[in-house]
């Protein structure tokens, strides 16, 4: 049967630590067995001995104080790294504890140890990882800014202090919101809240552009990616932020340059159709003269009647509106326009115009027009620049069905196969002799199948329709024609958000 000092030592040698009895000279009374396994040392060597010569000199200069503090009645603590004569360099929790009779007096004191070297290595190669990480962090371009589920910023690194013109301790623990313009702060946490309840992701996981808010109040453009983890059972967010204000000075530059290059196409093509547009505006001009004279004569022969004056200035007036408006017509097409697409347009109304500028050309081939109207919404466009981008590929159509001998007809179609939310589809195709062999260079820069072709156009007809989100294609038809086809959004784009 064990008695009261069996299970003591079978409680102390089943301890995760170092336990020992020392007396008031600071010799060992007891031990148990991880201590005599720790320093090599068995029960019968060890009883007795001096701490200070088991422990060894160097070990001893560091501990005696801790001990010496504990034979004073004082509960003492020790943590820090240890060189033992036995066991190397160590890093220990130690605490000393005095052990004093019914009177108060020390009969000596309790020393117990936990090896903590293992733990504190796994600190260390923790705490190396973040310095690492930190590091990467911090010499990354971008800015990083981790928060939780409410919003609250947990991290940033060096790019985003930097970025937002803060210092760390002024972000970490404020809402993120105080980054965003304030009609986007006011919702964010509602975004959040909406995303936490439904899962439903909007910008998770996807790049976008969006606004961001200086300390010093002023916005800026930035391209925002966002990812998410999930720590004992709370969701955070990594937020990876660039500023893009430069590449949008430099979109905006290439825009201005393709609009001065649009422009001077545009030109071009008026100089192409001066004749056909000089016969447009004479036939209403000689009629008003006409008319005109007609009124004169009848007037100096006194047989000009009230009605007969009427009718004949009604005809006056019509013509000279009609004069009117292909000049009109002209000045706004030669304008350079903006770059924006910012307004909405009925795109048959747009092809209408482009279609009356070419009348005569198309009248003076023999073309026959097959108009396959839709019935959708506007679209949002830059008028003038889509009026260029109809022309070009009509002025095309025509002109490759100019030497041919066959029935000439150009099937112009608009359609909406994605309803109103979606786009508008614009297809002009010609009974012409067909695409050329190296039809997939079409609409590269400088490549022309005319001899007096500067090869422009059809790349400005793209860059045009790419900037209103749209796309072009070309292919050949059943027939051996050519079939050129874009789209445009009806929408405008979306506000940065």
């Amino acid at each position: 049967m064990y008695t009261r000092r069996h299970r003591l030592q079978l409680v102390l040698d089943n301890l995760p630590a170092l336990v020992a009895f020392l007396d008031t000279n600071l010799c060992y009374n007891f031990a148990n067995r991880l201590h005599f396994s720790w320093f090599g040392i068995d029960a019968e060597n060890l009883s007795g001995r001096p701490v200070d010569e088991v422990l060894g000199a160097e070990a001893w200069s560091e501990l005696r104080a801790h001990y010496r503090e504990a034979l004073a009645g004082e509960t003492s603590s020790f943590m820090g790294e240890v060189p033992f004569a036995s066991g190397g360099r160590r890093f220990i929790h130690s605490t000393a504890v005095p052990l004093a009779d019914e009177d108060g007096r020390i009969e000596g004191i309790l020393a117990m140890a936990s090896d903590l070297t293992e733990h504190k290595l796994i600190e260390q190669a923790l705490d190396a990882t973040t310095r690492r990480s930190q590091t990467v962090l911090d010499t990354a371009v971008d800015g990083i800014i981790t928060i939780d589920e409410n919003g609250i910023m947990q991290s940033c690194n060096l790019s985003a202090q930097r970025l937002f013109g803060y210092r760390e301790e002024d972000l970490l623990g404020r809402n993120v919101s105080m980054l965003m313009p304030p009609h986007h702060a006011d919702n964010h946490d509602g975004y959040l809240q909406r995303y936490l309840e439904t899962g439903e992701k909007h910008i998770i996981g996807i790049g976008r552009e969006v606004t961001g808010r200086r300390k010093d109040g002023s916005e800026f453009p930035m391209e925002l990616a966002v990812g998410e983890f999930v720590q004992n059972g709370r969701h955070y967010f990594t937020g990876f932020t660039r500023d893009i204000t430069d590449r949008k000075q430099a979109e905006r530059e290439a825009r201005s340059r393709l609009n001065e290059l649009a422009h001077v196409a545009r030109l071009s093509t008026i100089h192409n159709l001066a004749s056909g547009l000089a016969h447009e505006i004479n036939q209403p001009l000689t009629a008003v003269v006409t008319m005109a004279q007609a009124l004169l004569r009848g007037q100096r022969a006194g047989m000009l009647d009230g009605e007969k004056l009427e009718t004949t200035l009604d005809k006056i007036i019509r013509q000279g509106v009609r004069a009117s408006n292909i000049i009109q017509q002209m000045r706004e097409f030669v304008g350079k326009g903006r770059v924006e697409a910012s307004e909405p347009h009925d795109i048959d109304v747009v092809i209408d115009d482009v279609l009356q500028l070419l009348e005569h050309e198309i009248e003076h081939n023999g073309i026959s027009i097959d108009y396959r109207r839709g019935d959708g919404s506007p679209a949002h466009i830059n008028r003038v620049q889509i009026e260029q981008v109809v022309l070009n590929l009509l002025k095309n159509a025509v002109e490759a069905m100019g030497e041919i001998d066959t029935d000439r007809c150009l099937t112009i179609t608009t359609a909406y196969p994605g309803g109103d939310a979606g786009v508008v589809q614009v297809s002009i195709e010609d009974t012409g002799a067909g695409l050329p062999d190296e039809g997939e260079r079409l609409f590269d820069s400088f490549f022309s199948t005319k001899a007096e072709g500067m090869g422009q156009g059809l790349s400005i007809c793209r860059s045009i329709i790419e900037a209103h989100g749209g796309s072009i294609d070309a292919g050949s038809t059943a027939g051996g024609g050519a079939v050129f086809t874009f789209t445009l959004p009806l929408q405008p784009p979306e506000e940065e958000a």
